[in-house]
């Protein structure tokens, strides 16, 4: 079927009930799909319609649905839209329990691990990896899970205050980082890059741990300062 059609249906499919699929080409005047689809906070689901086939793994690095080369079938084209409901479907369906004590022991998620909803306690959790249209979660003990879902869509339920982005394929938790520099993260002896589009943040984030740490140990930071203490707390 032509393209032109396939097109006339778009909106129809990607706005029923009221669920966003954005389908793009790869070369658009002055901007390529990859580096759009980079400048979007909150992307929604992607679906890629292009005659260009390099581009392809930059998409999937993005976590995109699908990345369909030209000529496309209409059935080929329903697939990937099927698959792209079916990913909103399940991000809908994820239960994130606790969320008003999200850094607590009992808080969970409910993910999907062959084929079933299976509950993870959010405390056991040391690092997440992206693994393509996978992600492993590394927990404690030395066990792992493969969850079937993006890096990015699995970001938005985690609580900011608990884990932190890292880089493309990682996402670490705050409170498990043993130890650190200035490129790479140490958690239970598995070393983690720091991605540089990432560095920023988590600059701040390492900061904000130092800081604390100091605190404990009863030192009191001076913002306008330099990097040393300003004063001692006065023991008990």
């Amino acid at each position: 079927m032509p393209l032109r059609v396939i097109m006339r249906l778009m909106p129809t499919v990607s706005w029923a009930n009221r669920k966003l699929i954005c389908y793009s080409s790869i070369k658009m005047p002055k901007l390529i799909g990859t580096d759009f689809l980079r400048s979007i906070s909150n992307p929604p689901k992607v679906i890629f319609i292009t005659a260009y086939r390099e581009y392809a793994l930059d998409g999937y690095e993005l976590d995109i649905v699908d990345y369909l080369l030209k000529p496309v079938s209409f059935t080929r084209f329903m697939k990937a839209v099927s698959k792209a409901t079916k990913l909103i479907s399940l991000d809908n369906n994820f239960s994130v329990a606790n969320t008003e004590h999200s850094n607590s022991n009992d808080s969970f998620l409910y993910l999907k691990i062959d084929k079933e909803m299976q509950k993870v306690l959010l405390h056991e959790i040391l690092f997440i990896e992206s693994s393509k249209e996978y992600v492993k979660l590394h927990l404690e003990n030395g066990k792992s899970l493969l969850v079937k879902q993006g890096l990015s869509s699995l970001e938005k339920l985690l609580s900011p205050h608990r884990f932190v982005r890292v880089h493309r394929s990682y996402i670490v938790t705050i409170e498990k980082i043993s130890s650190f520099n200035s490129t790479h993260i140490t958690i239970d002896n598995h070393k983690i890059p720091i991605g540089r589009l990432y560095k920023n943040e988590v600059e701040k984030v390492l900061k904000y741990l130092v800081a604390i740490k100091r605190f404990d140990e009863g030192v009191v930071i001076c913002p306008s300062c330099s990097d040393e203490p300003a004063a001692k707390t006065p023991k008990e």
